[in-house]
């Protein structure tokens, strides 16, 4: 029996547009993997500078916060001395207003500073995720 030439050439023809939907499948998938990866690629930098950003801004509190320390250290210092240098309890009395009055400013100052950088902090942070979501692929 002999295969009649239309079903070879129907046989050819399927064959073919088989081979095309593979192709075309693969092509689709191929660029589909590239436009994610590029896309995984790009949130990954973004969400770095994100974490670079809070990094930055924890680094500064932090560094205010020694700061804070130091200085209120070296008062505290400085208060025990005048104290252990005092004549009289009058003296000693004022040796210790002195004292609370300066760290209650110092305070004041140094609250006001640690919540305008904590502000400062916080707004950068923000500002940078938003940003990294903003120029993420699904915005």
């Amino acid at each position: 029996m002999s295969e009649s030439p239309d079903f070879t050439k129907q046989s050819q023809d399927m064959m073919e547009h088989s081979q095309k939907l593979m192709k075309d499948g693969i092509e689709q998938t191929k660029e589909a993997f590239e436009k994610t990866a590029s896309s995984l690629e790009s949130a990954s930098k973004e969400y770095e500078n994100v974490y670079a950003t809070a990094q930055s801004a924890t680094r500064k509190l932090s560094e205010k916060a020694v700061e804070n320390f130091k200085t209120n250290s070296e008062a505290v210092v400085e208060y025990a001395n005048a104290l252990a240098g005092c004549s009289s309890p009058s003296e000693a009395v004022e040796v210790q207003s002195k004292f609370l009055t300066k760290q209650f400013e110092l305070m004041s100052r140094q609250t006001k500073e640690f919540f305008e950088l904590s502000n400062e902090a916080t707004t950068n942070v923000v500002q940078s995720a938003t940003d990294a979501v903003k120029k993420s692929p699904a915005s």
